[in-house]
């Protein structure tokens, strides 16, 4: 906890805190004579870093600057014989401070190759000497045993960047469950070097070529063999981060040191050179399941592969090592101090060495045995610097051999106590230490020089508590931490230190998500600071480069464990942040507000209730007829909405018909519909009239106009996650003029007088991807449609390298298809004017879209229109279709449980699965929710698995309880004592039912932001459709 003392030094300014140098990197050379530092300071002028690196002296203190032009993506190493720096410019060389696929990517993506250079800085002649490596960009580095030959490794593309268009082409407006990563390959040389008269002359061999990206690279003398680590782009499988070797006698034997499935990096050899040691991070895949740990440290035998934790003893959080012949250094964190410990031999215990508290954050070591090192250290008081000793047992009298800091020890910095800003780290498997962070993400130095007492909890899930405080935030990875923070701040405020009226809360990436979330859970702070925060985790997971860290914290996938990701989303807690209030002076959002409102279930105020039950079929709600060629059956024009008599059912089976079956039967195309025609392109969306409906008077003025069309364009926009058969909640209507969006939600008892328009044969309607939009039609509205053209029909009898809607409007239009909101909840009210941009993007462009699909359509076989005639046949089809309530299949259990992979379960197992299916499905009906909100397919798998024998070990086996769960536990755990005492004797023809059961269960919904996998779609309607239903 920090808070400004007293002091009468100045006070430090903005500036002067952005004016922070840190030290990315710093090592001694063999001897220990000499020091290379890497500095990294703003330069204001030209917006950006400045990157220097200096060589000084352990003994005269005297510098020397070698470039500011230091690459930050290499750190600088120094030869065998110390006479020799290598290092990158960033002057003609392309890196970046990040190994990322993406960067690489970018990079291949670049027409021009641009030479890449080394450089060879010589301590002897103080030259810097350029070595060309060829145009392939460089990953890694390394020497060799001598001055005269390095080792590198570049990376090149497998696939050309024509496949990469293809294949953006076709997905470019899908969210794929991981977007396809950007496959690397790498290629591993050696360079000699020649200095003869003055200059340097480097000859390459390829040495290998490997199939991913290398991350580090080290060379081992003794065994003769590279070391590297493979890297992955984007944090999904922690298989893509391992070790390997590669013999340099036999090139052709490339070995895995590891297969221990964890994420190793910073690689170092032992002093003999006959171990490589490395730093394990964070997650640890063991039979199958994550579990997270705090960083430790790990050593590989060379000769047999043989892999041993170091410091075993220690259990805080290894920050970093180094490595030579008298032991390990390890800077180890323990609470909120990082101190120096050292470990002799693998079989001894780790001993701390008494130095200052505060954080020890990089240490390097000469390789002789002279003892002398140098570390990197800062404290709450005392700014980073790098300091030299040559004798371990001096660490408390350690001198700074740079002074780059020294204006902020002028200055008045914190000391003691003071009043209140929560300022949380990130991580979250991370933690504030006592340190001097000079940065824009830790302000807690900056804000007690205002003034402000600082308090940085370290929440569970922090390292340097243990590895058990790390895991306790599973399956409660913001709701648990949040209470940890708000414990802190009462103690604070019940002690009389903090100022209940003068709280605010702030924090950056894991802080942001903890920070939005706290201020949906109180009402205390009256300010908060967020960055890089997350208020819906779905979203997050599916678009960040950890989503292996999301999905272990929530306790899996967001299809698996929907309720968690709801329950630990702050904007499902909206309605709960009462300091969003107009009454206290603050401007409520409107997505803010719609978010409330959709906390209330929209099919709550129909006027007429959802029929959910599995007697009565759906019932066609259309009672008049327009554009009649045969009459709606009598008995329909005189029934009211409410649910029908089975008797009447039975003596008027007609009811159930198709009401313009034979319309749509004996409609053909006009034959000027069958013509080219030249296309019109529409004015830009801010150009085009536009109208909101949601009232009978704008529904009026919008009939006005659609009436005297020949020529619409329709798509819907559907909700299912928070309702059994789902509803329609907007409707897009564009002609060539104008575009309308209509409140189908509002307006939803009003809209069958559209049928004076969809059932007009004369009215040509165009759809994408009708199949559901002609069901959900019919389901909400009573609403036909007669003439319909369906540019995906189209698309595919054009063999069009894809079908989707996005695709037609990037070839067509030149539209790149907005994903933001594909996952868009549709029943908020009002809609967010982002929400109405992108509705509208489906229907506005789509007769134009049309216009070109009908001429391509009759250009093939010469002008024929053979190829138009089939697309408006299977729209014809399409439009024939019923909508029919979704049937309880008693089977549809078994095809859960074969799903599950679940091999072992026993006839009670087996019982318990049938029976909460059976029950999950009478629940969602009666309380109209999808059976996924009721209870999700993995936690009914788990509660059959463990076979709870009382109420509260159903809670313990859901870990977070959905609300219908908790609801009907008593009944739960009824049909699981009927499990025991009638169990099923096998799963009777489980595997032949399979196929029939998939055909019956209309969907499985994946997540609770209403994704649903419709099993009934083939792939190219899956692809034709957006994934919200669109």
């Amino acid at each position: 906890m920090l808070s400004s003392s007293t002091s009468t030094k100045p006070k430090l300014t903005l500036d002067e805190y952005f004016n922070y140098t840190n030290f990315p990197s710093f090592s001694l050379s063999p001897d220990g004579q000499q020091l290379l530092v890497h500095t990294r300071r703003l330069t204001w002028d030209s917006n950006t870093y400045e990157n220097s690196l200096w060589l000084y002296e352990t003994q005269g203190r005297r510098k020397k600057l070698i470039t500011k032009k230091l690459s930050e993506a290499f750190k600088p190493q120094w030869s065998p014989s110390g006479n020799w720096i290598v290092l990158r410019q960033t002057e003609n060389s392309t890196t970046n401070n990040r190994h990322t696929h993406y960067h690489y990517r970018r990079l291949f993506e670049s027409e021009e190759k641009i030479e890449q250079y080394i450089y060879l800085y010589c301590v002897l002649s103080e030259k810097l000497l350029p070595v060309s490596i060829g145009t392939e960009i460089l990953s890694a580095l390394a020497w060799s045993s001598n001055d005269s030959s390095l080792y590198f490794a570049t990376v090149r593309p497998p696939s050309t960047k024509e496949d990469e268009d293809l294949d953006e082409a076709e997905w470019k407006d899908v969210i794929q469950y991981r977007k396809r990563k950007f496959l690397i390959d790498s290629t591993i040389c050696r360079v000699d070097i020649d200095r003869k008269n003055r200059t340097l002359v480097a000859k390459i061999n390829i040495l290998k070529n490997v199939p991913f990206l290398i991350g580090q690279l080290l060379f081992s003398s003794v065994e003769q063999k590279l070391l590297f680590t493979s890297a992955g782009g984007i944090l999904e499988s922690v298989k893509d981060f391992e070790i390997y070797s590669l013999d340099l006698r036999n090139v052709s034997s490339l070995s895995r040191i590891t297969n221990n499935e964890v994420i190793e990096d910073n690689l170092q050899l032992s002093s003999d050179g006959k171990y490589v040691l490395f730093r394990q991070i964070g997650q640890i895949l063991a039979k199958g399941n994550f579990n997270i740990t705090q960083q430790r440290l790990y050593s590989a035998d060379l000769t047999n592969g043989q892999i041993e934790r170091l410091a075993r003893d220690f259990d805080g959080n290894i920050v970093e090592y180094a490595t030579r012949s008298d032991g390990i250094y390890i800077l180890g964190q323990l609470g909120t101090n990082v101190h120096i410990y050292t470990q002799q031999s693998q079989e001894k215990y780790s001993v701390l060495q008494h130095g200052w508290n505060g954080t020890y954050e990089s240490i390097a070591l000469s390789s002789n045995q002279n003892g002398s090192l140098a570390f990197l250290y800062s404290s709450y008081g005392q700014p980073k610097e790098i300091y030299f000793i040559r004798n371990l047992n001096k660490l408390a009298s350690a001198k700074a051999i740079t002074n780059e800091n020294k204006l902020l020890i002028q200055r008045n910095l914190p000391q003691h106590k003071l009043p209140l800003l929560v300022l949380l780290h990130g991580g979250p498997y991370a933690a504030s230490t006592n340190q001097f962070d000079g940065s824009a993400a830790s302000l807690a130095l900056l804000a007690a020089s205002e003034g402000w007492l600082v308090l940085e909890p370290n929440y569970r899930g922090s390292t340097g508590y243990g590895d058990q405080f790390l895991n306790e935030i599973h399956y409660y990875p913001l709701s648990l931490p949040g209470r940890d923070i708000l414990s802190g701040v009462d103690r604070l405020i019940k002690d009389g230190i903090a100022d209940s009226n003068s709280l605010a809360v702030g924090g950056y990436s894991y802080g942001g998500f903890l920070t939005n979330w706290l201020i949906t859970q109180t009402t205390r702070f009256k300010a908060a600071l967020t960055g890089a925060g997350s208020i819906e985790h779905v979203s997050t997971w599916g678009t960040m480069d950890l989503p292996a860290s999301i999905s272990y914290l929530f306790g899996g996938f967001p299809w698996e464990v929907p309720h968690i990701y709801q329950a630990e989303s702050p904007i499902y807690h909206l309605a709960k942040a009462s300091a969003l209030d107009e009454a206290d002076g603050i401007k409520i959002s409107p997505i803010s507000t719609a978010v409330r409102q959709v906390l209330i279930k929209p099919q709550l105020n129909f006027q007429y209730k959802i029929d959910n039950s599995t007697i009565i079929p759906f019932i066609p709600k259309i009672r008049i007829k327009p554009n009649a060629l045969t009459p709606l059956p009598m008995i329909m024009a005189q029934m009211n909405f409410e649910p029908i008599d089975l008797d009447l059912l039975q003596k008027h089976p007609e009811i159930l018909d198709h009401p313009y079956f034979d319309e749509i039967r004996i409609f053909e195309p006009d034959e000027m519909l069958l013509k080219k025609i030249e296309p019109q392109f529409p004015k830009s969306i801010e150009e085009t009239k536009y109208l909101f409906v949601d009232t009978i008077e704008k529904l009026k003025t919008m009939m006005d106009h659609i009436e005297i069309q020949l020529e619409l364009a329709i798509d819907l926009e559907h909700h299912s996650y928070r309702s059994y058969q789902g509803f329609t909640c907007l409707m897009q209507i564009s002609s060539r003029t104008e575009d309308f969006l209509i409140d189908t939600l509002t307006l939803r008892d009003e809209l069958s007088i559209l049928n004076n328009v969809f059932t007009n044969s004369k009215v040509l309607k165009v759809f994408h991807g009708a199949d559901w939009d002609i069901e959900w039609l019919q389901k909400d509205f009573g609403i036909y449609v007669v003439n319909m053209f369906d540019t995906h029909q189209a698309a595919k009898e054009l063999n069009l390298p894809t079908l989707s809607l996005a695709y037609l409007l990037k070839t067509y239009c030149n539209i790149d298809a907005s994903k933001q909101f594909q996952l868009a909840d549709w029943r908020i009210r009002p809609l967010p004017i982002e929400y109405c941009r992108y509705a509208r993007e489906d229907t506005h462009y789509l007769l134009y879209i049309y216009d070109h699909l009908r001429n391509q359509l009759l250009d093939i076989k010469g002008n024929n229109c053979e190829f138009l005639r089939l697309v408006y046949t299977k729209s014809k089809i399409i439009c024939q279709k019923v909508y029919k309530k979704p049937i309880f299949d008693e089977n549809a259990y078994k095809v859960l449980y074969l799903k599950s992979h679940k091999t072992t379960f026993d006839g009670s197992q087996l019982a318990a699965v049938k029976l909460l299916y059976a029950w999950r499905d009478k629940i969602a009906r009666e309380e109209d929710e999808s059976a996924s909100y009721v209870l999700p397919d993995l936690m009914l798998i788990h509660i059959a698995e463990l076979m709870p024998k009382d109420i509260q070990g159903i809670r313990a086996s859901c870990k977070l309880v959905p609300e219908l769960v908790e609801k009907n536990l008593e009944e739960i755990h009824r049909l699981l004592i009927q499990a025991i005492e009638k169990p099923l004797s096998e799963l009777n023809d489980g595997e032949s039912n399979l196929d029939e059961s998939l055909q019956n269960k209309r969907s499985i919904s994946s997540s609770d932001t209403n994704i649903p996998i419709d099993l009934s779609l083939n792939n190219d309607s899956k692809r034709a459709k957006l994934v919200s239903e669109k």
